[in-house]
């Protein structure tokens, strides 16, 4: 089943990677300023970076512009996959993936130079 901007599931799936770097982007910029200390569950979990509350933050505050940006281009690509209907839904899904995973990939890289 479909819309007139293809199937349902594109939409939704498009909107949640969305969510998800909104999410990444809040809880770096949150960790950046203290507001999250170093745990378990949310942030960059690397052993240098949960070794002290300065290396969290340092990490974070080195994340959040790269994860603020990816959150920017999914934004954007997603407003862009809405107003441009049926684009070829595979190359939008392995679009979608790959500036996910960069994004991801560069958040990470980026807390850990810190």
């Amino acid at each position: 089943m479909g819309t007139v901007f293809g199937p349902v599931w594109l939409t939704i799936s498009t909107w949640v990677f969305t969510a998800l770097l909104l999410f990444l982007a809040v809880v770096s910029s949150s960790a950046a300023r203290g507001a999250i200390a170093p745990n378990p569950l949310v942030g960059i979990r690397t052993p240098r970076l949960r070794s002290s509350a300065r290396a969290w933050r340092a990490g974070h505050a080195a994340a959040a512009p790269v994860a603020w940006a990816g959150f920017g281009v999914a934004l954007v690509c997603a407003v862009v996959g809405l107003a441009v209907p049926p684009v070829r839904f595979g190359v939008v899904v392995t679009f979608a993936i790959t500036v996910v995973m960069v994004f991801l990939v560069a958040t990470r890289a980026a807390g850990k130079r810190a």
